[in-house]
């Protein structure tokens, strides 16, 4: 592997991981100084600022990847029209937002929608210019400021206190990004383009359809369970997604590569990802044990841990073919794997749960699930490979 593949690799690891250990620390940290009750409270809101979020993206950046990669030269002129296409859509969530929650608390989740929507909005610059360095210390200083901001509040943390400063760490991150990208905008593309929304619906499809694999449990657990094991259940989930998301650390940076049917590449690709993904699935393991026992201080059967492995491994073996079938216009065939996912997860968690199998049941329907998934894509992957 050349040495600018393997900085390009370290780049995207250091920015993942740093985005990815304030999803992980922010738990810790408030019920540190709180109770895992008030986090738990929270939690119900983060919920839906993250399906709302997700809404709102509506597939941009998987949508503007494959653009930039077919049309390079039109960059600035598909980004801005992206942008302004999906405000309504954030205007809409903002609306719901007002009628769903008390005024107090909807006012800072719509900042806190707004702030998203702007900072994710450059996912797919990042991305394309490999700006992944850039990206890491911007997420860096910002979540060390919304950590200090908790910490000199620790005496008076409340669910609402935790949204307003989630909300303005949010817009300070996205103000940052829209300074640092500014010249991306295109000023004479600020018309609505209902054409690029139709062309984004699949990667919509998809992306909505990856969010609900990977925290339809979490609102099962809302649903079935107290909010101190919401917060326990949270934070265990998050982990494991911490350790899914490594597999992006061998692939995003070669996004070009994919798209260019670069196959030495991809079948190199492949072999790492499920080599390291084994190695990573046990190294996460460890830490969920350590947390568990020596920090929530929770009981789980023995089985526990096996069911955490078989719920992260799976994604490092078909994490690349989804980019490989988005690459030949197949997201609706992605989409329906991962909606048979969902449903699976859906029904078997909710049936655990409500057997009182607490949070293992609803990890066991998640893993049951993805290995589903797994065997859904094997075949197409077999073809891919001709093997």
């Amino acid at each position: 592997m050349k040495s600018k593949q393997v900085i390009a690799m370290f780049n995207v690891a250091f920015r993942q991981m740093v985005s990815t250990a304030f999803n992980v620390l922010l738990p810790f940290v408030v019920i540190h100084f709180a109770e895992k009750q008030i986090w738990g409270e929270f939690v119900s809101i983060l919920l839906f600022i993250l399906m709302a979020s997700a809404c709102n993206n509506f597939g941009h950046k998987e949508y503007l990847l494959r653009q930039f990669s077919a049309e390079p030269g039109k960059i600035r002129r598909y980004f801005t029209q992206n942008l302004y296409s999906r405000v309504p859509i954030l205007l809409l969530s903002v609306a719901c937002t007002l009628l769903l929650f008390p005024v107090p608390q909807a006012f800072f989740i719509s900042l806190s929608l707004i702030g998203l929507f702007v900072s994710q909005s450059f996912e797919a610059l990042i991305v394309f210019e490999k700006r992944f360095r850039l990206s890491a210390i911007i997420e860096m200083v910002t979540g060390v400021i919304l950590l200090s901001a908790i910490y000199v509040c620790r005496e008076s943390i409340t669910a609402l206190l935790i949204v307003k400063l989630y909300a303005g760490f949010l817009l300070l991150k996205a103000l940052v990004y829209v300074y640092l990208f500014f010249s991306f905008f295109e000023k004479k593309q600020t018309r609505l383009s209902f054409y690029i929304l139709k062309k984004s619906f699949p990667f919509f499809l998809l992306t909505l359809a990856g969010f609900l694999a990977s925290k339809n449990d979490v609102y099962l657990v809302h649903f079935f369970l107290s909010k101190p094991k919401l917060a326990e259940y949270q934070i265990l989930n998050n982990l494991c997604l911490f350790a899914m998301g490594t597999a992006g650390f061998f692939y995003i940076p070669f996004t070009k590569n994919i798209y260019r049917n670069s196959e030495v590449v991809i079948v190199k690709l492949q072999r790492i990802l499920i080599i390291m993904g084994f190695l990573i699935t046990i190294s996460a393991v460890a830490v969920i044990f350590l947390v568990v026992t020596f920090y929530l201080k929770t009981t789980v059967p023995d089985y526990f841990y096996a069911i955490v492995f078989g719920y992260i491994f799976p994604s490092f073996v078909y994490g690349i073919k989804i980019i490989m079938l988005s690459k030949q216009h197949k997201e609706i065939l992605v989409t329906t794997y991962l909606i048979t996912g969902i449903v699976i997860n859906v029904v078997l968690s909710a049936l655990f749960l409500n057997l009182g199998l607490d949070i293992t049941g609803a990890l066991l329907g998640s893993a049951v699930a993805q290995w589903v998934v797994l065997g859904l894509f094997l075949k197409p992957m077999q073809e891919h490979w001709g093997t």
